[in-house]
């Protein structure tokens, strides 16, 4: 079931003022979805291609600075980027590790990871140094991406070291301005090379790296793309990290000429303020966040037809948003089984259409 829409726009967002604010209005080039399956498409090309057909678009905001980049502006500092990573490490596809907070530096580090075809380690900053040492380790990753803040959980690490927010001798946005016109160099990896490490508990609490493919990476960005129907109106707030669950959106709504809204840590009352300011469309939060949201202390300020949780739930939320907590947390429960059967159904129906593809 495709998620419902707001059937009202809140108020005109607050956009912030650029030169390069206003939408492009040139005729999109076409593209079919269906080639992102080929061994010839990368993840970065999703966003490549909708820079392509909107450059002067609003691809990003960051909600701390208000500042926004367009379509145009982010592609030439993510080329530029890893094209940095590429001579920094002195390998054509680096092991790229993340440490940070969700910025427009971490949105920056993932894109310039996908296209100097590197892989892609996103680390969680909330857990203790051992585990993130023990990451490391079995990551090995050649440069690690990190905010100032988190530099302490780095001491077992002897890599390469790049600063997203403070001047030290490698730094996001320096290296950004540096490498200016320059791109990386593009190989054709095999579609079941690895492409992304993550990191998961799992059932015993223990770290655990999977491994996920081109292949992977690009039918999860095509999937996630059709089935929750993304264009370009769409507004997407980042608000939980973006290491794991809520990344997993952003090609998908940039291939769509989408608007990424960036926001920290946030508390209910925040983020009901961001949904409103920035007329955000969609977003996605873990069940102990859409909890919060649905419990907060100004119910009646809570939209949850607006809120896309990884499963279309939001009428139901809706339905159940006044009745006794022990209730919500029941359909909490459901929905995380009702997450868990989408997801398999939506794998499954993905590696269908790729096997039909290969075999045509």
């Amino acid at each position: 079931m495709k998620p419902a829409r707001a059937r009202s726009r809140a108020p005109a967002p607050r956009w912030p003022k650029t030169a390069a604010a206003s939408c492009t209005t040139r005729t999109p080039r076409p593209w079919s979805r269906c080639s992102a399956t080929g061994s010839s498409m990368q993840p970065i090309d999703f966003f490549l291609h909708a820079a392509m057909r909107y450059p002067d678009r609003i691809a990003a905001i960051d909600a701390a600075s208000g500042f926004a980049h367009t379509y145009e502006a982010l592609r030439g500092q993510a080329l530029a980027l890893a094209a940095a990573l590429q001579r920094l490490s002195g390998k054509p596809r680096p092991v790229i590790a993340t440490l940070a907070g969700n910025s427009h530096a971490m949105l920056l580090g993932i894109l310039a990871t996908y296209a100097c075809g590197g892989v892609l380690v996103p680390l969680t900053p909330t857990v203790v140094e051992q585990d993130i040492a023990r990451q490391l380790a079995t990551a090995a990753p050649d440069i690690v991406l990190h905010d100032a803040a988190y530099e302490a959980l780095l001491v077992s690490y002897q890599g390469l070291r790049i600063c997203n927010d403070e001047s030290r001798e490698f730094q996001t946005d320096a290296l950004a301005r540096e490498y200016a016109g320059q791109s990386p160099s593009r190989g054709n990896p095999d579609p079941g090379e690895t492409t992304a490490i993550k990191f998961t508990g799992g059932s015993s609490g223990v770290p655990k790296a999977v491994l996920q493919s081109l292949r992977c990476i690009n039918t999860m960005v095509a999937s996630l793309a059709m089935a929750y129907g993304f264009d370009s109106k769409e507004r997407f707030l980042l608000a939980p990290p973006m290491t794991h669950g809520a990344g997993t959106f952003v090609l998908p709504v940039l291939h769509a000429g989408g608007c990424l809204v960036i926001a920290g840590k946030a508390t209910a009352e925040q983020l009901h303020a961001l949904l409103d300011s920035y007329a955000v469309t969609s977003t996605w939060v873990p069940p102990t966040l859409l909890q919060r949201l649905v419990r907060g202390g100004h119910d009646a300020h809570v939209h949850p037809h607006r809120l896309r949780a990884a499963h279309p739930i939001e009428a139901a939320f809706g339905q159940h948003a006044q009745q006794p907590r022990l209730e919500l947390d029941r359909h909490v429960a459901d929905f995380v089984q009702e997450q868990r059967a989408a997801v398999r159904f939506l794998e499954a129906a993905a590696a269908q259409r790729v096997g039909a593809g290969e075999s045509a």
